[in-house]
Parts: C-alpha cells; structure tokens; sequence
C-alpha cells in the first residue's frame, strides 16, 4: 500500500460516509469514524482481515465505525461506497443484530446497504 493508495481510501471514505450520513442521522443516529492504519490499530475484536468495524449502542443511538486503511487502500471508489452504506446500514440493524448469528447479520446488512445503493444510484445521486 502506497501513502497515495492510502490518502485516496480515506478522502473517499470521509466523502461518501458524508454522502450517506443522513439514513441514521435522520432517525437520530450520532457517529464517529476512527480512521486505523492496519489491523494493530483496530479495535480487538476486530479480525486481521476486518477492512472496517462498526459499535453501536442503539439504546442511546451512538455509534462508532472502525476502518482498516491498509485494508481499504486495495479497493476503489464504487467498493468504497458500499463499505460506508453497508457499516452505517449495521447501525441501524443494531437493535436487532444482538440476538441475530454473525452470517445471517452480514447477509441482511448487506442485502439492505445494497437497496439503498440501488435506489439513489437509479435516481442519479
């Protein structure tokens, strides 16, 4: 990963995370995006191949999203954005992600960030 590899993942990230604020901030949703250099950095919990990694506490609707720049420097613009929509998609499933299993999780946030994708790209924002 080159520092201008890195540099462009996280002035894309910073964009589209702004981009798509508004599906939480609308229902009340405050976050924070803590930008890591590599795995060492991120949160324990976090595996060694975990590109980015979100906390939410519905209760009090706060949120904090974790995001490997090692990792994300790989990817480009359009994977980017689908990163961003899809961790802010698991704040909003917060409230039910505790009793859910990790895969069905992952396949329910995925399916969703995907629709909202879908639908403000098919109307041209």
């Amino acid at each position: 990963m080159t520092k201008k590899q890195v540099a462009f993942a996280r002035k894309k990230l910073q964009f589209y995370f702004k981009k798509w604020e508004w599906l939480v901030t609308h229902y009340g949703w405050k976050f924070d995006v803590f930008y890591c250099d590599n795995y060492h950095d991120m949160p324990r919990s976090a595996g060694e191949d975990t590109a980015m990694i979100t906390y939410a506490k519905f209760r009090y609707l706060k949120g904090e999203i974790y995001v490997n720049l090692e990792i994300c420097s790989k990817e480009d613009k359009e994977a980017l954005e689908e990163m961003a929509v899809h961790e802010l998609t698991h704040m909003l499933l917060s409230p039910v992600g505790e009793d859910a299993l990790d895969d069905q999780l992952e396949y329910t946030t995925t399916t969703i960030s995907r629709i909202f994708l879908g639908t403000f790209q098919s109307r041209g924002e």
